[in-house]
């Protein structure tokens, strides 16, 4: 049965996941979880600043990319290093709604499992999210939400 990873953040950038999960997957749309709100908290060293997550917020939505896997397992095995999982981020049941098929499905996200301080992520970071917004045809008012972020 197939396991469905919804992914906000860097992961939305297809060049990305072909250089971290190869061809294992497949892009399913694009979608939304309702009752959530993106924020960059906490330190990457590797993009040095702040980065994705989400967190609860029963007033907000967040948009992203759906990809397909064959099983959580895979998702795992391909993202987990680089999610800082299980100790970081940890993978969260979510319902996605995805717009263009009327459907909504459980798909798997990256969480911060404890919150960190909010900050500013990098330019570097904040291009490659969105390349992967605009590669993959996110809605024109979230890339602007994006976008307000180099300010």
């Amino acid at each position: 049965m197939p396991a469905y990873y919804f992914a906000y953040g860097s992961n939305m950038n297809l060049e990305l996941m072909k250089e971290r999960c190869g061809s294992i997957w497949k892009v399913v749309g694009i979608g939304y979880v309702e009752g959530y709100e993106l924020v960059f908290d906490g330190y990457s060293s590797f993009w040095s600043g702040a980065v994705a997550n989400i967190v609860k917020n029963p007033k907000e939505r967040v948009w992203g990319v759906v990809y397909e896997f064959s099983s959580e397992d895979e998702i795992r095995r391909c993202l987990d290093s680089y999610e800082g999982a299980p100790m970081v981020y940890d993978l969260q049941d979510l319902e996605v709604f995805i717009p263009e098929k009327g459907v909504k499905i459980p798909a798997k996200a990256y969480v911060r499992k404890e919150l960190k301080e909010r900050g500013k992520p990098s330019k570097k970071y904040l291009e490659t999210l969105i390349k992967g917004a605009e590669e993959n045809g996110l809605p024109k008012e979230w890339m602007a939400h994006l976008k307000k972020y180099f300010d």
